[in-house]
């Protein structure tokens, strides 16, 4: 009966480690999630890692000109961080919303 009960304790503590870790990838997910469509958005028009620069050169971007440009939504394809983990905001949010339109 002792060892069952050591192996309960030791079963409870895992199982705490799992969602604390599961707590963490979470946050750092939404971190990812959260930084990238910043990135994207305030870059998209003009060129970022994703599509390449050649919007930049073509626009001969100056400090006037970016400020005065509006944000603008980017294609949710782009995220390719976000979308590289079955657990991340945006997989979840895409999972939902494909559940929703088949319904």
């Amino acid at each position: 009966l002792q060892m069952a009960a050591s192996d309960s304790k030791i079963i409870k503590d895992l199982k705490s480690y799992k969602s604390q870790l599961e707590d963490e990838l979470g946050k750092l997910e939404q971190q990812i999630f959260d930084m990238e469509g910043k990135y994207l958005e305030e870059t998209h028009q003009f060129g970022n890692i994703v599509k390449g620069w050649q919007n930049y050169q073509s626009r001969g971007r100056t400090q006037t000109s970016m400020a005065a440009t509006k944000k603008s939504r980017f294609p949710n394809e782009d995220r390719i961080f976000s979308r590289s983990s079955l657990s991340s905001p945006f997989e979840s949010d895409e999972l939902i919303l494909n559940q929703t339109e088949s319904v």
